[in-house]
């Protein structure tokens, strides 16, 4: 009678619980049968977006396309329209062109001064993913939890190679299509204002593909160092967390709210590498880490 009576108090116990009404008579219930109450969910505050490194990092490539664009205008357009009002040939051009080419390849797109901003970023972004993990952790569990790093340098070093690849491929592939551009549009006898138009829009497809990169790579850098770092202090399990806003993707916000265990996440990948400028975040599921503890 006594477990039956038991049973029926914990069934009424779990009902008060998952309708959502009376929650402190359900804990005092639970307390009469079990001796304890039950365990709260540790609450873990959301992370939030880096969005101030994500706008530095869109600046400065943005910069970088601008002076590409400048040095264009300035080096060879003047070159393009006496060409074209003569229907001449272009061999001058093409070596002008290839002159350029180099000249931005080695210089704002291949200086050390790039490498050097890129590595910034990489190092913003890891303080940015230290301090909100650091602040989830004291939220949820009271203490500081030490966050050492061991693989941080050769991880940041990876990003900086990385992105500089992608950025020195922005020029080269923007300095190729208008060249393409000039050299057809000579010989097919365009009006200038249309090859100038045209070239115009090879400008404008790469600033977004800077903006593309800045924001894209950083959530991935962001997504891989809080991986890495909750793992590292014994966290097993993440709660997707989707920015919840007009934005959200429908292939991540079905996730929000998911909890998953990091060795093996969803099929989509990880949050803030789903799909490119994921803004999805890996919240930390800390009841493992606080048993430990």
């Amino acid at each position: 009678c006594a477990l039956q009576a038991g049973g029926h108090l914990m069934a009424t116990t779990i009902d008060t619980f998952s309708s959502g009404v009376g929650v402190e008579y359900g804990r005092h219930m639970a307390r009469l049968v079990t001796g304890k109450a039950p365990r709260r969910r540790r609450v873990v505050p959301r992370a939030i977006w880096p969005a101030a490194v994500d706008l530095a990092y869109r600046a400065h490539l943005l910069r970088l396309v601008e002076q590409m664009r400048a040095r264009v205008e300035r080096d060879l357009l003047p070159r393009v329209r006496p060409l074209v009002d003569a229907y001449a040939r272009t061999d001058a051009l093409s070596d002008d062109f290839a002159a350029v080419k180099v000249s931005l390849l080695e210089g704002a797109y291949g200086s050390k001064d790039l490498g050097a901003a890129v590595e910034t970023i990489g190092r913003r972004t890891s303080e940015w993913q230290k301090a909100q993990l650091h602040r989830q952790l004291r939220a949820a569990v009271g203490v500081e939890v030490p966050l050492a790093d061991p693989q941080l340098s050769r991880r940041i070093s990876a990003f900086t190679e990385e992105n500089v690849g992608l950025i020195r491929s922005i020029a080269e592939d923007t300095l190729g299509q208008v060249q393409r551009v000039m050299l057809r549009g000579i010989s097919d006898g365009q009006r200038w204002e249309q090859i100038a138009d045209t070239i115009e829009r090879r400008f404008d497809v790469a600033e977004s593909r800077a903006a593309l990169i800045a924001r894209d790579q950083v959530g991935r850098f962001y997504s891989s160092l809080n991986s890495a770092r909750q793992q590292a202090v014994g966290i097993t399990h993440f709660f997707w967390r989707a920015a919840a806003d007009e934005r959200t993707c429908p292939v991540c916000w079905p996730l929000n709210g998911e909890r998953f265990p990091w060795s093996r996440p969803p099929a989509v990948g990880m949050p803030g590498q789903a799909h490119p400028q994921c803004r999805c975040n890996a919240d930390p599921d800390v009841e493992a880490l606080v048993d430990s503890l």
